[in-house]
């Protein structure tokens, strides 16, 4: 819906587009994905939703997390426990989010340590 697709790529059964414009060769966009707002030639795998955002700084953002995850109060990103997602990535939630950034909680569930 209010999309462009130019050059070589595919959408795959059941996704859904809004607001996007894709371009460029080998873009894609998996079966059941969610897209919104998303400007380029991304790749986005099956069952993700891809939100890209301004900031109002001009810079953009693009918010990735699987269909199956609560981004509000889930224990998962991009259908895998926090854990195994940060192992597979090469990063510390320290990396990702800053120390001071973290409460006990929060750490508590993302680093498996209850």
């Amino acid at each position: 819906l209010n999309s462009t697709f130019a050059g070589d790529g595919c959408i795959g059964s059941g996704a859904v587009v809004l607001n996007a414009a894709f371009e460029g060769g080998g873009w894609s966009v998996g079966e059941g994905a969610v897209v919104v707002g998303v400007q380029g030639g991304f790749v986005v795998p099956p069952h993700v939703v891809a939100q890209q955002v301004r900031l109002r700084d001009g810079r953009h953002v693009l918010l990735a997390h699987a269909l199956s995850d609560d981004p509000f109060e889930g224990d998962t990103c991009m259908g895998e426990a926090w854990p195994v997602f940060l192992a597979r990535c090469g990063i510390t939630a320290d990396e990702l989010w800053g120390s001071e950034e973290l409460s006990q909680e929060a750490r508590s569930q993302i680093d498996g340590s209850q």
